[in-house]
């Protein structure tokens, strides 16, 4: 026969309503713990993840690109100066020589330091922009960024002009009239600009082996062939300089006008500093206008013209010039 239990084994009934009042306390508890933990360690990361995605979106960035025509004394380029690199080149931006590809290559770095910084609309962010931008390689110095009505980022600044290419190892390095480099890089026959061949000695680098857009490219030749550009950019025989050769530069200090016609006229020294017993530097400029009006060709037709020497005075053999065979090359690219 079965018994019945014993009155000590007889348990109350489990007490929902205080498990849930205590269940409540201990979340409640959890919830003031984590806030004090992202109060003492900060709360910042959620802030920035939040702001690295949403920033880039309400702020409008403007830059006043360089444009066409020359400005405060600087020599924009005419020819024109660089010619877009891909299989279909976006269309030309109306008004400004620099090719759509690198006003892209700006925006992503300025839309880059945008996400990196809590508000993109801040003075931190207008200095990571500013400072990116200086070390871009486009500007002579950190370019002005202001913020304007609307959350608007208007981006101008001294923009670097291109001056030539320097071909060095198989590829065209861009430089400005100041001698730094600009960041493009070409294939030889990509870009329109005259030519700096025969240079003695490679590009500037930094410590970390990157090109270095902040000094100018290493020794005086170089910085010699810019000088003459810029002598013979106002002449008008210059639409037949097709560049700078400086093969003979290092050795006495000479440099050479390459024409379009595939011929060399030899300046000689350079145009601050011209050699001893050499014309003065307006003097060879004056001997080139007596060939461009003499014979239409600063080379007079030859193969070769010097037009360094002091003495004795420009001579040039007319039955030579008439009997020499040249073959003309085309225009710079």
């Amino acid at each position: 026969m079965l018994s019945q239990p014993s009155t000590g084994d007889v348990r109350p009934p489990f007490n929902w309503a205080r498990f849930a009042l205590y269940l409540a306390s201990v979340l409640a508890l959890c919830t003031v713990a984590a806030v004090l933990v992202l109060q003492s360690r900060g709360h910042r990361p959620l802030v920035a993840h939040s702001a690295a995605v949403v920033a880039p979106h309400d702020v409008q960035v403007e830059f006043v690109w360089p444009p066409l025509a020359p400005v405060a004394g600087r020599q924009a380029p005419g020819d024109p100066a660089i010619t877009a690199v891909a299989a279909r080149p976006p269309a030309p931006t109306p008004g400004t020589w620099l090719p759509v590809q690198f006003q892209r290559q700006l925006q992503d770095l300025v839309l880059a330091r945008l996400r990196s910084t809590d508000d993109a609309f801040s003075a931190p962010a207008i200095n990571a922009v500013g400072e990116a931008l200086a070390k871009s390689g486009w500007f002579d110095g950190p370019p002005r960024v202001e913020r304007q009505p609307g959350r608007r980022l208007v981006i101008d600044g001294a923009w670097r002009v291109p001056a030539a290419f320097v071909r060095w190892d198989g590829r065209d390095y861009l430089v400005a009239w100041d001698g730094r480099l600009l960041p493009p890089v070409y294939q030889p026959g990509q870009v329109n600009l005259r030519a700096i061949v025969g240079v003695p000695g490679p590009p500037p680098r930094d410590d970390d082996g990157r090109l270095d857009f902040s000094t100018p490219w290493p020794g005086e030749a170089v910085a010699a062939a810019v000088d003459l550009l810029a002598l013979a950019s106002g002449k008008p025989w210059y639409p037949q300089v097709r560049g700078i050769d400086l093969a003979d530069f290092p050795k006495d200090r000479r440099l050479a006008l390459q024409t379009t016609f595939g011929t060399r006229v030899v300046w000689g020294g350079p145009v601050r500093r011209p050699l001893p017993g050499e014309s003065t530097t307006a003097g060879k400029v004056e001997k080139l206008g007596v060939l461009f009006r003499d014979f239409k060709r600063i080379d007079a037709g030859r193969p070769s013209v010097d037009i360094s020497l002091q003495s004795p005075p420009l001579e040039i053999d007319v039955s030579a010039s008439a009997t020499a065979k040249v073959e003309p090359a085309p225009p710079p690219r």
